[in-house]
């Protein structure tokens, strides 16, 4: 296995920016904190691209399968989330939830 450098440790601090985005969103409003959906954009890239990065290294034989189930994993999640959030905020409102959001980003 090659050397990955430091994308483990850029992983990390995408998921750092997106909980970071997330706590204050819960205690302010939304729109009062426009840069914090940078810090949560910022967040969510860093995590998705060494990810991806480190399947292709990781992987020998069989790495575009490796890669397009990885990638195809982000889209499934892209769809399952909305339904989880909208039942958040209907149980839990919308403060609560990013609160929670925030603590399942850190996972």
């Amino acid at each position: 296995m090659e050397n990955t450098g430091t994308l483990p440790q850029l992983h990390a601090v995408g998921t750092s920016w997106l909980s970071k985005g997330h706590f204050p969103e819960s205690h302010h409003g939304l729109w009062d904190n426009l840069h914090l959906l940078r810090l949560l954009g910022c967040g969510l890239g860093m995590m998705y691209l060494p990810g991806i990065v480190i399947i292709s290294y990781y992987f020998d034989k069989r790495r575009v399968l490796a890669s397009g189930l990885a990638t195809a994993g982000s889209g499934l999640g892209n769809i399952a989330l909305p339904p989880l959030i909208n039942q958040l905020i209907e149980i839990y409102g919308w403060r609560q939830s990013c609160f929670i959001l925030a603590g399942i980003g850190r996972l």
